[in-house]
């Protein structure tokens, strides 16, 4: 791998983990379990019928199928 490909995985590879350390800081924030993403918690509430966490589901299902779904299993 060249030079600037090893650079942009590595600023690619910060900045997602970036971005899920701000995700879990904000869901501490507002109430959450700790070390646990948005996600994951819309996903459980989801899974326990919540309308709401279904409605939130969508936009970030259109970026990977399944999403809030696929989280609670890793």
């Amino acid at each position: 791998m060249s030079a600037p490909n090893r650079l942009l995985a590595l600023v690619g590879a910060s900045v997602f983990a970036g971005l899920v350390a701000l995700d879990v800081a904000a869901n501490g924030l507002v109430g959450g379990v700790t070390g646990e993403t948005i996600s994951e918690r819309l996903g459980r509430a989801r899974a326990r019928g919540s309308v709401v966490a279904r409605l939130l589901c969508v936009p970030l299902e259109l970026l990977q199928a399944d999403h809030c779904t696929a989280v609670l299993k890793k």
